[in-house]
């Protein structure tokens, strides 16, 4: 049989193309009911939900949560029958542009388990072969992938294949209704093999296919792929367009399917409108928990930390609520921050009810993790303490909670300064000598009693003298001779005799 040269260089691009797709590995997280999940996230208490569609003059219930369908509330009825007959009900027309945050959310949360990351419908697709030992294989993967979409509020349904194409389509199989655990299992493979036997009992509407085409291939009782796959290619291509049979062969790994890979963006910003509004501040944070968790996943996967959250409280159309929380090192743990907001909570009264609620971080930081060994070193130490300090800060108020830093002075009280919160110094003593870390303001004159200075009983100097003699020239003088003195509770303190007034003596610091 004579073949033409070309015939030969075709099978061997064809053979090199299957090669590559059975080296693939993709996982695609199908979100369904999409518009629906998206209000959910905000929805506090199970109540009826719908989301509605169609004209204006007569929109129609597009979706309804489990709460509205047990009031009788189904999809495709009119808004005034659906009202009707659940008299709570909750209405919220559909927004494919927050639809589509929601998959730029969940991919962004998933980008730490593998940077080739694409959207599609509904799903989240991810290419898995060059991360699989990374994380314990395939089965450790899904259950990463699951825990990230259930912290961001969202449920997934999961498919696994050697195309993406075909994972997609595997995960929307498995979301369709009174499937058995049998055919369940049958939706996906990892082998590129069994790959065409698994697609071949398909329904075709999973396809993204226009209505008209999928109705003519139903009333031809076309139903499946195998139904479609029987059939000569260049009939079916002329009948109902070459756009059928490249999405098949793309499923199929008989053609390359090109993926625009997906990047976090710069800046982080989300938003949540809540479907009923609260006043409750506690009741918040079931919607913050959530925000909270994408800031995460987003500094995870750009290998972040933040110091400053700025979150907004929304009542109504125009009223807003600032509220700013800061840290003294850079971080990125969910809870450390649901603390600190449920602190500064506790104390910010929200004059009106709240409708919806926003979290912005604009400057990120290079992040280092703390090291998470049995015995905690150094840096783990410093973050409890920081941890401790941010506590402080947001329940008694960040002027109360500063660091301190050393200035170049003999005078004591003027050889410290307030600095920022993670900015305090160790102040050691100058020149060797003992100082107390805590200094009286003012100073505490001390009484004589039968010539001996009184403190809580009579005092007994212990060290000293040490002569400060400076300040003349910025108007606040100092001569002074200071002494530790013990009284007769074993306590020490730290005394001075003013040189100006050689009668007077101050008590200025107590030793710990």
């Amino acid at each position: 049989m004579y073949t033409e040269p070309g015939d030969h260089i075709g099978a061997r691009l064809t053979h090199l193309h299957e090669m590559r797709m059975t080296n693939q590995l993709w996982i695609a997280l199908f979100l369904p009911d999409l518009s629906l999940q998206v209000a959910h996230r905000g929805l506090i208490k199970d109540l009826p939900l719908a989301i509605s569609a169609g004209p204006g003059n007569r929109p129609t219930v597009f979706s309804a949560n489990h709460a509205a369908q047990r009031g009788g509330v189904r999809c495709d009825m009119t808004l005034a029958a659906a009202r009707a007959l659940c008299a709570e009900l909750i209405v919220l027309p559909r927004e494919p542009m927050r639809e589509q945050q929601a998959l730029n959310q969940l991919a962004t949360g998933v980008y730490g388990l593998s940077p080739n990351t694409s959207l599609a419908n509904q799903a989240v697709l991810i290419e898995v072969s060059t991360t699989l030992r990374l994380f314990g294989g395939l089965p450790a993967l899904l259950k990463r992938a699951r825990a990230v979409a259930r912290e961001l509020g969202y449920r997934v349904v999961m498919g696994v294949a050697p195309t993406a194409l075909a994972a997609r389509l595997f995960a929307q199989a498995r979301a369709l209704p009174g499937l058995s655990a049998e055919q369940k299992a049958r939706c996906g493979c990892r082998d590129f093999a069994q790959l065409s036997e698994r697609l071949a009992d398909l329904p075709l509407r999973l396809f993204d296919w226009p209505r008209e085409t999928l109705d003519a291939l139903t009333s031809l009782a076309l139903t499946r792929v195998r139904d479609v796959l029987a059939l000569p290619r260049d009939g079916v291509s002329k009948r109902f367009g070459a756009a059928l049979i490249s999405d098949l062969d793309k499923a199929l790994g008989r053609a390359v399917d090109p993926r625009a890979w997906f990047a976090p963006p710069d800046k982080f910003f989300t938003r949540i409108e809540l479907p009923a509004e609260t006043h409750d501040a506690q009741m918040l944070l079931f919607p913050l928990r959530r925000m909270l968790s994408e800031l995460q996943q987003f500094l995870s996967a750009r290998g972040a930390g933040a110091d400053t959250l700025a979150v907004e409280f929304e009542h109504g159309s125009s009223a807003r609520t600032p509220l700013t929380i800061n840290t003294s090192e850079v971080a990125r743990d969910r809870a450390r921050w649901e603390t600190l907001i449920r602190e500064r909570l506790d104390k910010t009264a929200l004059p009106a009810s709240v409708s919806a609620l926003s979290l912005r971080v604009e400057n990120w930081h290079a992040y280092t993790p703390v090291n998470a060994s049995w015995l905690p070193d150094h840096a783990a130490q410093a973050s409890a303490w920081h941890t401790l300090a941010d506590r402080l800060a947001a329940r008694l108020g960040a002027a109360q909670v500063f660091g301190v830093r050393v200035q170049d002075d003999h005078r004591p009280e003027l050889g410290w300064a307030r600095a920022e919160q993670g900015a305090a110094k160790s102040i050691n003593a100058a020149a060797g000598k003992a100082r107390p870390l805590w200094l009286l303001e003012p100073p505490r004159a001390l009484a004589l009693q039968a010539q001996r200075l009184q403190y809580h009983g009579d005092l007994q100097l212990v060290a000293g003298p040490e002569r400060i003699e400076t300040g003349w020239w910025d108007g606040q003088p100092a001569r002074r001779d200071y002494f530790i003195a013990r009284n007769a509770l074993g306590e020490l303190v730290w005394i001075y005799r003013d040189l100006r007034e050689r009668t007077r003596w101050y008590l200025h610091g107590l030793f710990s």
